[in-house]
């Protein structure tokens, strides 16, 4: 069976338009006393049109193939080249969060605040760079998962108090203050670490056959940013 090992690969412009965002924000503030407030924003952001990158040659399975085990049981979808890494605008994200927040102003010595926010973003790529390409180079939609930046849950809240209008030397002019944030972790990919798109096992092919480059690689079934590590916290005092 021919291989690409010596065969060129190619960089093909695709469709592009520049890059297009819609976003739609909707927000209330309560203030039932001059001191007190409660805020609530809503937000929704749709984008489009972003630069994406994947190889429209990836390896595909290879119904007639009939080599010894051990072989490459794919081919190129155009056997003439290798790798044909397409530069379009088929990227997509898809972002929206709720903000809850409160504000208390207790005389001119203490104050009080708190924020919550949930937040859902995805998307259908990590870069440009070749290395994290799609594992389904031929459905960019098929990749659309949380996106890096995704963070479901945060929290902040602090505390102010000063000694303002004490008189003693040794009290007054002083400031306490705690700052406490709280978040959830952000998502990551598992990758197998190797190429898994070639070879067979127990005389069956294995592997995803997306082609790819070997970090793309990801254990089958395993979808993209399908883990997230624990709550992050951080206190200033």
């Amino acid at each position: 069976m021919p291989t690409s090992a010596n065969k060129k690969g190619v960089l093909l412009p695709g469709d592009y338009e520049m890059p297009l965002t819609k976003q739609a924000n909707l927000g209330w503030e309560i203030t039932p006393r001059p001191n007190l407030r409660f805020t609530f924003d809503a937000v929704l952001v749709k984008g489009s049109h972003f630069l994406n990158v994947r190889d429209v040659n990836a390896a595909v399975p290879d119904p007639a193939f009939t080599g010894a085990p051990g072989q490459v049981p794919t081919r190129r979808v155009d056997s003439r080249y290798s790798a044909v890494h397409r530069y379009d605008g088929s990227g997509e994200s898809d972002h929206k969060s709720v903000s809850l927040g409160s504000a208390w102003q207790v005389q001119d010595r203490m104050s009080l605040s708190f924020s919550y926010t949930w937040s859902k973003t995805e998307d259908n790529y990590t870069d440009w760079v070749t290395d994290v390409s799609p594992r389904n180079t031929f459905d960019p939609k098929d990749e659309m998962a949380a996106s890096n930046q995704d963070q479901r849950h945060r929290i902040l809240t602090s505390f102010v108090y000063n000694t303002k209008g004490f008189n003693n030397k040794w009290t007054k002019d002083w400031v306490i203050s705690f700052i406490g944030r709280f978040a959830s972790g952000r998502p990551y990919s598992i990758f197998t670490g190797k190429d898994n798109d070639y070879g067979t096992l127990g005389g069956k092919p294995c592997g995803n056959f997306d082609g790819g480059a070997p970090a793309s690689d990801r254990p089958v079934g395993v979808p993209r940013s399908s883990e997230t590590p624990a709550f992050s916290k951080t206190v200033d005092r």
